[in-house]
This record gives C-alpha cells, sequence and structure tokens, in this order.
C-alpha cells in the first residue's frame, strides 16, 4: 500500500487521485488512506487527459527502470527492489529533465517547488497486509 513518504522540502501528501479503476475503489485502499489521513480523489469518468501525467510517469518508470533492472539482474526481496528504485526516483526527481509542455526541461522537483533539490521524496514499497 502507500507509506508517507517524509520530505525537507515542505511538500505534504494530503491527497492522492486516482482513475476510477477497481484496484482505487476497493475497500481495502480506500480503508487504508483514511487511516493515514490521505484524502482520494477521482478523476471524472471517461477523462483520459487528467490521467495523462500519471500514466506519463509510470510509462518512464516502467521503460526506465523496472525492464532494465529486471533484465540486468533478480530481485529477492522487495527491499532489493525498493532499494533501487528509491535511487531512480530520486534520479528522476532532482537530475532528469523533463521536456513535456508543462515542465520545458526542468527536473519535476522544480516544477512542484521552483527549485532544483530535494532531500528524499519517495514512494515506499511495501507488501499488500498479509502478503508479508
Amino acid at each position: 500500500m502507500i507509506a508517507i513518504p517524509r520530505t525537507n522540502i515542505g511538500i505534504e501528501l494530503r491527497g492522492v487521485i486516482s482513475d476510477n479503476g477497481p484496484e482505487f475503489a476497493g475497500k481495502a485502499f480506500t480503508t487504508h488512506l483514511a487511516e493515514i489521513g490521505i484524502t482520494h480523489h477521482r478523476i471524472p469518468a471517461r477523462s483520459p487527459n487528467h490521467n495523462a501525467v500519471c500514466e506519463r510517469v509510470q510509462g518512464t518508470i516502467l521503460q526506465e527502470f523496472y525492464r532494465p533492472a529486471f533484465h540486468r539482474q533478480r530481485f529477492d526481496t522487495l527491499a532489493e527492489l525498493d532499494t533501487q528504485l528509491q535511487g531512480f526516483l530520486t534520479r528522476y526527481n532532482t537530475k532528469r529533465r523533463n521536456h513535456g509542455a508543462y515542465m520545458s526541461g526542468r527536473v519535476p522537483v522544480a516544477g512542484s517547488r521552483g527549485s532544483s533539490s530535494i532531500d528524499s521524496l519517495r514512494v515506499r514499497l511495501s507488501p499488500r497486509p498479509g502478503n508479508a
């Protein structure tokens, strides 16, 4: 599920936006968000443009991290994979320039804070309850 990221750049995670997929409408997901104090917002049905940025980030992570990582090595634990994912996300957020229309060559953290430095903005992989 979701673990609250710790940051030193003044960003507070107060909500998540998702599409209306079954993985986001289930009781386990919505209950977990309520337990950790996160508001869940859903995009309107049949509105793919609202979800485009999220889908692009997921596609980039798949192409630039997961596929190469699984091609290079075997991960025996989720912790091993998570360690490498955190390194990728740090590089993605602080070093990798995004040339989309909104970002215009800035790094993602610059789009949210106006700077290019980040201490630790991370989303942790964690096993689903009961699947440890």
